[in-house]
């Protein structure tokens, strides 16, 4: 059993390694890990800067999903990236501002680990690396492939779908257009025929209103409506 005072320094070290784990706190790590290697030696990091190694090991645990062989850092991009996208959806509903990285609308799969990986994950881990010579000789490798892998992918096929979505709304609504000018057209022609006593007006107006999508004009397929 440890004592009070061992207990109270056990709970102080694993509060600080949970805390290092903010991303708000990287690159002060990165800093501080940075001028370790250059105003101290080996022997001096491992005797009075040890739990500040661990906290910074924990951290780099935590980010380490471009650090993973295929195909677990494709899998693990996928779920990081679908929880960011269930927080920037409760954002949206509370009306508060979304985070980075967390609107699936802007948010580009691709570019996210580009930037992700060039900018936070492979600086961090060639500091750790000059800790422990072992990282770069089975990790660094990895985080390389992983960055060509993300940067030689096509541009996320959402965009290009987005592209697509934007082309459909505006043939509908051009359909929409013709729809509602057909019907004006149609309207027109039943108050005249009214207007000069013909029979059978009244139920003709009503079949005008009443119409079913079925028969609306065929949708416009590569200009064959405009022929």
């Amino acid at each position: 059993r440890m004592n009070p005072a061992q207990q109270l320094s056990v709970r102080k070290i694993i509060i600080d390694a949970i805390l290092h784990t903010d991303m708000t706190k990287h690159f002060a790590m990165v800093d501080q890990m940075k001028g370790l290697l250059v105003s101290s030696d080996e022997e001096e990091i491992k005797k009075n800067h040890s739990v500040d190694v661990l906290n910074y090991m924990l951290h780099l645990a935590d980010i380490s999903n471009p650090a993973k062989p295929a195909p677990m850092f494709l899998e693990w991009t996928d779920r990081c990236l679908a929880e960011f996208f269930a927080q920037g959806d409760k954002e949206k509903e509370r009306g508060l501002p979304v985070s980075p990285l967390c609107d699936r609308d802007k948010t580009s799969r691709k570019q996210s680990q580009v930037g992700f990986i060039s900018f936070v994950v492979e600086p961090a881990y060639e500091v750790m690396a000059k800790v422990l010579p072992k990282v770069d000789e089975t990790v660094m490798h990895i985080i390389k492939d992983n960055l060509d892998y993300w940067k030689c992918l096509p541009e996320d096929k959402k965009k290009k779908k987005s592209s697509v979505a934007a082309k459909s709304v505006g043939k509908d609504k051009a359909k929409d257009g013709k729809d509602e000018e057909a019907e004006d057209d149609g309207m027109a022609k039943v108050e005249e025929e009214d207007s000069k006593g013909g029979g059978g007006g009244a139920e003709t107006k009503a079949e005008a209103q009443g119409r079913t999508p079925e028969k609306d004009p065929p949708e416009d397929k590569g200009g064959e409506a405009d022929q």
